[in-house]
């Protein structure tokens, strides 16, 4: 990093006389504060900063969006807002726009377009990570081939995988998916996706959680889905609203920030107009809840977490002729 403000400094002597040089001691500036230990963690960066860069109407503009950083209440203004003619600006935004482009990256911090971020998407197909992340492996789940692909099967008794990350951590609105296929032979109860807020201080589970649940009934299940918070406990569960056993599902929980919905195979199960704050860093089971208890018999192909709202027609697909065992 140190190198990295050298680099700037050394652009800001070049550009000293022109009019858009106002703009390198701001990155400098940035750049400090991304690397400071009062910035947010890792995870936490990752998932609220945003970087833009646009020229239009013969002007330029450089913009990072506070909005996302948890911790910065200040106004857009505070970082960039300042508009110079274009003619002033050529080869030094491109300069100055790679230079914070590579504090961003030296810093661990994702670059992502102003829209949003890109969805994270986990494929259960080994058993020593998954989207980089290590895994703890509880029991023997196994890896098999299936007319999906590979996916982890779950014996429905000691079963389990822990994944060090809460993927929807700081997220005011999302989507959460999985591609599963519950088999026969398991517990009526089964907790088989957990993700749990962890207290910073302690590094203990909180009692804030998603959960998704099947209920099997009369040798068909139906999803439960799952949000505790501190004001809000929801259980979207329509025992009415039965499936089939031994066949791939598609299941999702949505939260616009005001309603909360579930879905199975693309078909609304429920509802309800709550409202949450975002949950906090945290980890995340898969097989069983996080205190492995309600263990799954079953096999997970994949999961993917949007932050934002998806309507059913984005959804995951299951690829056509391949919905079977």
């Amino acid at each position: 990093m140190d190198g990295l403000l050298y680099m700037l400094g050394e652009q800001e002597k070049k550009i000293r006389t022109d009019p858009a040089a106002q703009i390198t001691p701001r990155i400098r500036a940035i750049s400090r504060r991304l690397v400071s230990p009062s910035s947010p963690s890792r995870s936490e960066r990752l998932n609220r900063l945003s970087l833009r860069v646009f020229a239009n109407g013969g002007s330029a503009r450089l913009t990072t969006l506070p909005s996302l950083c948890k911790n910065d209440a200040v106004a857009e203004a505070d970082f960039f807002d300042s508009r110079w003619p274009i003619e002033a600006v050529k080869g030094v935004l491109m300069r100055t726009t790679l230079a914070a482009i590579c504090v961003l990256a030296a810093s661990s911090i994702l670059v992502q377009p102003s829209f949003g971020q890109a969805p994270e998407v986990w494929k259960f197909e080994r058993l020593d990570k998954i989207h980089g992340l290590p895994l703890t492996v509880v029991g023997h789940p196994h890896v098999i081939k299936t007319p999906l692909g590979k996916a982890i099967q779950f014996n429905g008794v000691e079963d389990a995988l822990f994944i060090p990350e809460h993927p929807l951590a700081g997220a005011k609105t999302f989507t959460f998916e999985a591609i599963f296929r519950p088999e026969s032979g398991g517990a009526t109860e089964q907790r088989w996706f957990h993700l749990a807020e962890q207290d910073p201080k302690t590094g203990q589970d909180t009692d804030t959680r998603f959960l998704f649940e099947i209920r099997v009934i009369d040798n068909q299940w139906c999803l439960d889905a799952f949000v505790h918070t501190p004001i809000v406990d929801k259980a979207l569960l329509f025992r009415d609203k039965l499936h089939s056993l031994d066949v791939w599902h598609r299941v999702a929980m949505v939260y616009d920030g005001q309603e909360f919905r579930s879905y199975v195979d693309g078909e609304l199960q429920g509802k309800a107009m709550i409202h949450f704050e975002p949950q906090g860093p945290g980890h995340a089971s898969v097989g069983t809840r996080i205190n492995k208890v309600n263990f799954f018999k079953g096999s997970v192909h994949v999961a993917r977490f949007t932050r934002r709202a998806l309507p059913p027609e984005e959804f995951l697909k299951l690829p056509a002729g391949k919905a079977g065992h």
